[in-house]
């Protein structure tokens, strides 16, 4: 019995799927480099920008990390936790 709500995933759609977070964090990086090379260097924002600037960047770190050691011939069983970290769970389509 599989307690919870759980889902079997491939390795090669995990691994897939860890390197679409990493893209996206990488996207939100840019973005915000962007934004900020336009502030002052007076601008109270400034270090803050550069603190959600080096969360991204974590990020990119950790789905590039936890993507290189997927086994692509292994199943996975996800928790739901597992697939909002994903964002693959927890949205919410307007229709």
């Amino acid at each position: 019995m599989i307690e919870g709500l759980k889902t079997i995933i491939s390795g090669p759609e995990l691994a897939q799927l860890c390197e679409n977070k990493a893209l996206y964090h990488e996207g939100r990086v840019s973005a915000l480099s962007t934004a900020k090379s336009a502030m002052s260097e007076s601008d109270p924002g400034l270090t803050g920008a550069q603190t959600v600037i080096d969360g991204h960047n974590a990020k990119v770190t950790e789905f590039r990390f936890i993507g290189s050691y997927i086994k692509p011939t292994e199943a996975y069983l996800l928790s739901y936790d597992d697939l909002l970290k994903l964002g693959v769970a927890g949205v919410v389509a307007e229709g």
